[in-house]
């Protein structure tokens, strides 16, 4: 229930045990199938199965029109619980307008790129992708209000579900002999079945009304959120594409699969940033700025950690599960794990600027990160390949948090513990660096431990998570 105070660290921690679950499965299912993936699949063909996620991840960030960010916005704004189904009512009657009519515009972008990439994609393969991404609010919205109405266990029912039938779909087709396209069905079957249990639940739990009271702050808050989407994706999803002008569909899939292990930080992230973000502003307007400083500040202390645990057996597991072919990932990834501390610390630290409203000065900054990330990576990838354009996404990232970072405080000076932020992501950068070593398994593992303990002695001796007692906590008593 909205506006309930826990009183105990336990609510919480079960709410991001089920959070983490839910979505651990319904992402972490193409890493945990991705030995196999790169066993059934020629190398070229994988790659060819990343370019097309690609295109999918441009279009859902087009189609979602920043929905999902937006009714987080104005529903931690609402005072009652009547309130916040009404909006949430609202949004979803926008959601189910804006997948109609964006349907028909991305069946036809379908068509253009499989006529411009014959050799890659076929109609096919990017129709049913495409029109299913019609309706990705209409799947996002719903788990998003099971994450702010407190329904850990709905969320990891509806996440599991589809991630399993998945995977039970990805191996009945491609023991079929369906191939690429076996992975491009089962894939739209799963969220078709999402898409329809999701509708469902949200019409019974809020309703649906359409209203256009929200469309003027949409597009205030809304467009400029999509534009930023944008623009990040030139940092993750055209990178791809310059990797398959500048060198082949097997660099773009030693490039994928070392991607796909860096993404393990932001799903092991997001326990917490599933629990954390839906009621963050809630959090800063009605429990006050130090409340919401600490509950930041963990995050990041948290993230830091996972990703040193990350880099310490990633270079293990590739060697251990992956074809030989695909040696060359260890590397990248180590270089794609720094990237991803550096995009999901910029994520925690954007509170101060968002919760005021407006993301036109964060779009400002993200244009430009862009637009330099870019431009790296179309002078270093001719040159230096996947190692080039790794290192251009790090520098961009990098910039990309110095920035939001500095626009927060301008809107909005937090007292963040800025020292031990700043210990703690150099700390984690420097080992990442030294993972690229070619150490022995027990010398990664000290490493790791080193990096881990002096985190949490950071944490500890800046009360994040203790109390003056001396009890473990979560930052906060009453999140």
């Amino acid at each position: 229930m909205f506006g309930r105070r826990l009183t105990s660290t336990n609510p919480a921690l079960k709410a991001m045990v089920l959070y983490g679950l839910g979505l651990g499965i319904m992402k972490g299912v193409s890493l945990l199938m991705l030995p196999w993936l790169t066993k059934v699949l020629p190398q070229a063909d994988f790659g060819r199965l990343e370019l097309i996620m690609s295109i999918a991840m441009f279009s859902s960030i087009v189609a979602g029109m920043g929905l999902q960010e937006a009714m987080c916005r104005f529903i931690g704004d609402a005072t009652d619980a009547a309130h916040k189904r009404t909006i949430a009512a609202e949004f979803y009657g926008l959601a189910l307008l804006i997948a109609l009519l964006s349907l028909p515009l991305l069946l036809g972008l379908a068509w253009f790129i499989s006529q411009q990439f014959p050799a890659l994609f076929s109609l096919y393969q990017l129709g049913l992708v495409l029109s299913l991404l019609a309706f990705e609010s209409c799947i996002s919205l719903p788990l998003t209000w099971m994450r702010m109405a407190d329904k850990p266990w709905l969320f990891f029912l509806a996440t599991t579900s589809r991630a399993l039938l998945n995977v039970v779909l990805i191996l009945a087709f491609t023991e079929a002999g369906r191939g690429l396209d076996g992975i491009v069905e089962a894939g739209s079957v799963a969220a078709l079945c999402q898409l329809i249990i999701l509708t469902g639940y949200q019409c019974q739990a809020t309703g649906v009304r359409l209203s256009r009271r929200f469309l003027r702050p949409l597009a205030v808050y809304g467009l400029p959120i999509i534009a930023t989407g944008l623009m990040a994706f030139t940092l993750n999803g055209l990178d791809r594409w310059i990797l398959q002008a500048f060198t082949s569909a097997e660099s773009v899939a030693i490039f994928a699969v070392a991607a796909k292990f860096a993404i393990g930080l932001v799903l092991l992230q997001q326990p917490f940033t599933f629990w954390w973000f839906p009621r963050r502003f809630d959090v800063l307007f009605n429990q006050g700025q130090q409340a919401a400083v600490k509950m930041t500040s963990l995050g990041v202390g948290i993230l830091c950690v996972l990703a040193i645990t990350l880099g310490t057996l990633t270079p293990a597991l590739i060697v251990s599960v992956m074809p030989s072919a695909y040696a060359p990932a260890i590397n990248i990834a180590m270089i794609l794990i720094m990237a991803a501390l550096f995009k999901e610390s910029a994520e925690l630290m954007n509170l101060a600027s968002l919760s005021q409203g407006s993301s036109e000065k964060q779009l400002y900054i993200n244009i430009l990160a862009s637009m330099i990330g870019v431009a790296l990576m179309l002078l270093l990838t001719q040159n230096h390949g996947v190692l080039g354009l790794s290192m251009s996404l790090v520098f961009a990232q990098g910039l990309r948090l110095v920035l939001l970072t500095w626009l927060g405080h301008k809107m909005l000076p937090l007292p963040y513990p800025a020292l031990t932020l700043i210990s703690m992501i150099l700390l984690t950068f420097g080992l990442l660096l030294l993972g690229m070593l070619d150490l022995a398994l027990w010398q990664r593992l000290c490493l790791g431990v080193i990096g881990v303990t002096t985190l949490g002695f950071l944490l500890v001796s800046s009360g994040l998570v203790f109390n003056q007692r001396g009890r473990w906590k979560l930052a906060s008593r009453s999140v």
